[in-house]
């Protein structure tokens, strides 16, 4: 079957993301992402970026930071910031005790500190700042791998990684009750 001009223009402008259906997710994306901003605000040193995660306890943005050259300097360019409001952030203060104890790991997400933020409309907001896993989850891993699974070699260094994340966070007195390739992030 041979396709026009007009139709192979438009097949290819779908492919890359020029259709509608593709325009309507991408504004109710820039539209979630600007009603976070006027919620959750932005910190003192930082930008509040794009959303990247969502749960039942806060949601998760990246950030950048305001100034560069800044006493903040010490910070990584790019982190992950995890908020609620602080009405509802009581279990993101709780882990924010717990990453404050198990932290000094190289194979643990790192855990900057917290900031209180104010959104537009007056509502205060608790913000969690770690480190950003620029690599994904495992499980983003494990699906860019087309059902073929990963090579042994690459399943023996996340299951070493994991391993020695686990040891350390036992050493400290936790447990970990929902380890899954979801959650388990990737440099």
């Amino acid at each position: 079957m041979k396709m026009n001009l007009q139709e192979a223009k438009t097949k290819k402008r779908r492919l890359f993301g020029g259709d509608k259906d593709h325009e309507g997710k991408r504004s109710k994306q820039e539209e979630d992402w600007k009603h976070a901003q006027k919620m959750y605000g932005d910190g003192v040193s930082w930008f509040r970026g794009v959303m990247i995660g969502k749960g039942s306890f806060g949601c998760v943005f990246i950030t950048n930071f305001k100034n560069d050259k800044s006493r903040y300097s010490l910070y990584p360019p790019v982190m992950a910031v995890k908020s609620a409001e602080v009405s509802a952030s009581g279990s993101i203060q709780k882990e924010k005790g717990v990453m404050d104890n198990i932290s000094g790991c190289p194979y643990v997400i790192k855990c900057f500190g917290e900031e209180i933020t104010n959104g537009e409309s007056g509502r205060m907001v608790y913000n969690m700042l770690l480190e950003y896993a620029s690599g994904g989850t495992l499980a983003d891993v494990i699906k860019s791998s087309n059902g073929k699974g990963l090579p042994e070699l690459e399943v023996r260094r996340h299951a070493r990684t994991i391993l020695r994340g686990l040891s350390h966070i036992h050493k400290r007195g936790y447990v970990h009750c929902d380890l899954k390739p979801q959650i388990l992030k990737c440099d």
